[in-house]
């Protein structure tokens, strides 16, 4: 599915390409690494428990961008990016964590470990205004955009793993390969942002100031289904560095860094009940990437 989407999505903007008003554009490959941890945390408003669940970011990554100068009124670029996960087993584990007294104080009574499989992808589209803040700039260019980013995880948590409960000193194991949840994660985040470029180098920090994320999960084991919805805000700042090679062909290297911030509600129930639960939630969503690639100009 994630290959059809790719092929389609690279075909509809070269179609476009061939028929609007694009004086130049360029297509840029990279491959690269992930790190950092998705988080949700819940308790009710007696703040008398907590549970926290953190999910591995970490995986190896490519990403496909396309990128374009436009003839349309106040919009000197547009961009187009597609990342997708290479490898699907994070060496990071899937953590558990559960304190039934307080809220998140000192360590957790009950601890589990785990193993999961992932499966993400993100798209991002921009535009880049004409007006050049830096007036006397040549090489360079500091200029505000919009965008909008969405990015989609599927888990499955499974052994070999532990749980330990410190309550009464005993530990469960669970078997290789032994299923115990799955977790869908999705977050769409529309986005203002700072752009400066020179020769070498580009940077661009984009503020999130609306962040929708929804989730859902499934504990096999016990039966039980949680769903949740929250809104809040982020950050990201990504820095390239870019070498010409040829006269159409450059390499380049960047660094990102997103971090999202999100509260709102979930809603529990159990496969053999009626019963329905509300509680609160929070989650938090950063991590970091490096990638490197190549860039060929049309």
């Amino acid at each position: 599915m994630k290959k059809l989407i790719l092929i389609l999505v690279l075909a509809l903007f070269l179609v476009m390409t061939l028929n609007s008003g694009v004086l130049a554009f360029d297509l840029e490959t990279s491959l690269g690494n992930r790190s950092g941890y998705a988080t949700y945390t819940i308790n009710d408003s007696s703040d008398s428990w907590q549970s926290e669940l953190e999910f591995p970011l970490d995986y190896n990554i490519v990403e496909l961008n396309y990128n374009s100068e436009v003839v349309l009124d106040n919009v000197k670029s547009f961009h187009f990016s597609y990342l997708t996960n290479t490898t699907d087993n994070p060496e990071d584990p899937f953590k558990d964590s559960d304190w039934t007294t307080t809220e998140g104080v000192g360590e957790p009574d009950i601890y589990a470990e785990a193993q999961s499989e992932v499966g993400m992808s993100e798209i991002d589209l921009s535009v880049l205004s004409d007006y050049n803040l830096l007036t006397n700039g040549e090489d360079s260019s500091l200029r505000f955009g919009f965008g909008y980013k969405r990015s989609d995880h599927n888990y499955l948590i499974k052994g070999p793993g532990f749980q330990k409960d410190y309550r009464n000193d005993t530990e469960i194991s669970f078997g290789k390969d032994e299923e115990l949840l799955e977790y869908d994660l999705e977050i769409k985040a529309p986005y203002v942002s700072l752009n400066s470029k020179t020769s070498l180098f580009e940077g661009e920090l984009k503020f999130f100031p609306r962040v929708t994320v929804e989730d859902f999960d499934h504990h096999i084991l016990r039966g039980k289904y949680n769903e949740g919805e929250a809104t809040g805000n982020g950050i990201e700042f990504n820095l390239k560095y870019k070498k010409q090679l040829k006269e159409r062909l450059f390499f380049n290297a960047q660094f990102d860094f997103e971090s999202i911030k999100a509260e709102g509600t979930q809603t529990q129930w159990f496969e053999d009940s009626d019963q329905v639960f509300e509680v609160n939630q929070q989650i938090e969503y950063t991590h970091k990437t490096i990638k490197a690639g190549l860039i060929y100009l049309f």
